[in-house]
């Protein structure tokens, strides 16, 4: 199989994942818009903000790099740092 498709898919499946997770937990507090256009944002909002771009460069990465295994694991750690984040959030209220 194609590297770019699997790349382009994975990154398609991170940001349904985000979306899900988003939108679900934070459904009273805004949803989507509520967590990327908060101003002035949280030291946690910032955390789950800036995890999400590592986990989409990994994905990008396997077109150049591959798909071995330590790419599947950095991709999942990555993945599930950025989840954590956003479950941690949900722990600490955010005012509208």
């Amino acid at each position: 199989m194609n590297n770019l498709l699997i790349a382009l898919t994975c990154v398609v499946i991170l940001v349904l994942v985000h979306y899900v997770i988003v939108d679900f937990r934070f459904r009273f507090s805004g949803g989507i818009t509520g967590i990327w256009l908060h101003n002035p944002a949280p030291v946690g909002l910032w955390v789950a903000r800036l995890t999400a771009i590592p986990p989409l460069i990994a994905a990008l990465s396997i077109k150049f790099v591959g798909t071995g295994e330590t790419v599947w694991i950095v991709l999942g750690v990555l993945s599930m740092i950025h989840f954590l984040s956003l479950f941690m959030l949900r722990a600490f209220v955010i005012e509208e």
